[in-house]
């Protein structure tokens, strides 16, 4: 648990924030965001998504590597599928998913800062939301929807379920509800 608030954007946001970053008319963006917050990726994971990688049929990523150096299947929601293909129409199905301007070099670990500053302010969350906040905005969304703990622990490939529980929030506000349940 959190030890002091730290923002991430809620699931009454979710469609509000990533409009908010669609405005701002990058493909590449507002793809990078989606991955981080509807798969839970972390940012470097996402700006090195190769085509390869990709199962469409089976709705499924497979990652060349990842932090602690596995590969595991990570689902992908409905709701990604149209993005994969307005990518593979601009782009082809060829390297990286959203490659970066040199060839064959993925975005800068800072590429989609902006969009999410400038789509954070827009819906009235605070400027300092990142893209790792992105992450623990997935934690949240599914914790809050009642999704199992060990079930989000595997989502986001954590091997102790105690790192997951770094990324819920959990307010006061909500504490004071849980605790009047039981009287």
């Amino acid at each position: 648990m959190q030890r002091k608030h730290r923002p991430v954007v809620s699931g009454d946001l979710l469609d509000r924030f990533l409009e908010a970053v669609d405005t701002q008319g990058s493909l590449h963006a507002s793809f990078l965001v989606r991955a981080q917050i509807l798969m839970g990726m972390r940012n470097h994971e996402a700006r090195l998504m190769r085509w390869s990688g990709l199962r469409l049929d089976e709705k499924v990523f497979i990652p060349d590597k990842t932090k602690n150096g596995d590969a595991p299947v990570m689902p992908i929601p409905d709701v990604m599928l149209p993005w994969f293909e307005k990518l593979k129409v601009e782009g082809g199905t060829f390297g990286l998913i959203c490659p970066g301007e040199k060839e064959g070099k993925p975005r800068g670990h800072d590429f989609t800062a902006r969009y999410i500053r400038r789509a954070a302010i827009q819906v009235g969350l605070p400027p300092n939301l990142t893209d790792h906040r992105l992450r623990a905005s997935f934690a949240n969304i599914l914790n809050k929807r009642g999704v199992p703990l060990p079930t989000i622990q595997k989502l986001m490939r954590h091997s102790k379920v105690e790192t997951t529980m770094i990324y819920i929030e959990t307010r006061e506000d909500e504490m004071r509800q849980a605790i009047n349940l039981v009287g």
